[in-house]
């Protein structure tokens, strides 16, 4: 409109020969030329960089930066406006597919010859994996009649363009929730065959310089005419297997899979904060061919979640949901099922957790059917 407004001005002075409509005509194509030439100039000098996040999770603020560099010896670049946009002849919607709303960020000035970094905040509202498109680069400056832009494609190498794992959801859950429901199996606590500071015997020895009265066996002293130090085992991390029994898909209605999220989103809650005590966690989702033992330490919690990241409900064996692993001894068992029915096969002694309690986050309640709590 604004080219055609000025070709109409540029008529009327021809036609009139009227100085104030040359002047405007003057004036209206040295706007367009300047706003078109001067900026659209300075976006072809660009190079962006995606600095991509490896990891994200639902709910969570999930960082993306970009690395704005000019190559021009002589403009400057002002008002720049990132923008992820979709690749290609990619498909929207995919099983598997992470959903976030597309990352934007904005750069005042980049120098001549000077980087600049950005960040962008976005909140991921679905896990999956998070695949990274193509940068878009706009800009009005300076007076804001056009818009230009130049779309980068950024990190489509031989590997494919960037991507993240959107975990579950995590939800704060108390420490001593875990360690309650672990007891109602009445497994889970084991004694380690090393000495420490454990309940449990372990052996007794000869009495050295230095160790505690406390700790001297009186009777076998007495027996053996020799003092004798009592030695304890030490306490290894509670042994914690996390099961995962989901809901049947009802076609249209969407229950069941709003159900089956928040049990992923429970089961992912229960990893972290058992990870966090210090507590060997392993995952069981039959239904999703998911079988990881119990260990220890954060890498493996996290690998664990990356697990529950990427499970695909859609193509789950709902009739292998409950064979879970034989249960072993000193693992204590938890189970997580979308609904409020218990599942079929579990192993004994199992503490269940249902994440369809409108009430609660957390309810759990044995087999035998104690009383739930909180």
């Amino acid at each position: 409109m604004y080219i055609v407004v000025v070709v109409l001005v540029g008529l009327g002075a021809v036609n009139s020969q009227n100085n104030m409509l040359f002047f405007a005509f003057g004036l209206a194509l040295a706007a367009a030329l300047i706003s078109g030439v001067v900026s659209g100039g300075t976006l072809l000098s660009l190079e962006v960089e995606r600095i991509a996040p490896r990891v994200g999770a639902v709910g969570a603020p999930l960082h993306v930066g970009y690395s704005v560099r000019n190559r021009s010896r002589w403009l400057p670049a002002f008002a720049i406006a990132l923008q992820e946009a979709p690749a290609r002849g990619r498909r929207e919607e995919s099983s598997g597919r992470a959903q976030a709303p597309p990352a934007r960020a904005f750069v005042a000035q980049v120098g001549t010859r000077s980087r600049t970094r950005v960040d962008s905040i976005v909140v991921p509202t679905r896990r999956g994996t998070l695949t990274f498109g193509l940068v878009r680069a706009s800009t009005s400056f300076p007076l804001g009649i056009t818009r230009k832009s130049v779309t980068f494609a950024v990190d489509e190498g031989e590997s494919g363009p960037a991507r993240c794992i959107i975990r579950p959801e995590i939800v704060p859950i108390a420490s001593e929730a875990v360690r309650r429901a672990a007891a109602m199996s009445n497994e889970g606590e084991r004694s380690s065959p090393s000495v420490g500071l454990g309940d449990e015997f372990y052996s007794i020895r000869e009495y050295a310089p230095g160790d505690s009265a406390r700790q001297i066996a009186w009777r076998p002293s007495a027996r053996t005419g020799t003092l004798l130090v009592r030695e304890n085992a030490s306490r290894a991390p509670m042994r914690l297997w996390i099961g995962l029994a989901l809901a049947a898909p009802t076609g249209a209605d969407d229950d069941a899979a709003r159900l089956n999220e928040r049990a992923i989103s429970l089961a992912a809650s229960l990893i972290a904060r058992a990870s966090e005590d210090g507590a060997e966690v392993g995952l069981a989702a039959p239904a999703c061919a998911v079988v990881a033992p119990p260990r220890a330490g954060a890498r493996h919690a996290e690998r664990l979640l990356d697990m529950l990241a990427v499970l695909d409900v859609e193509r789950a064996d709902m009739a292998q949901g409950g064979a879970f692993p034989p249960s072993q001894r000193s693992a204590a068992w938890l189970i997580v099922h979308a609904t409020e029915r218990r599942p079929a096969r579990v192993p004994a002694r199992a503490a269940l957790i249902s994440a369809a309690r409108p009430d609660s986050i957390l309810a759990v309640e044995r087999l035998e059917g104690s009383p739930t709590w909180r």
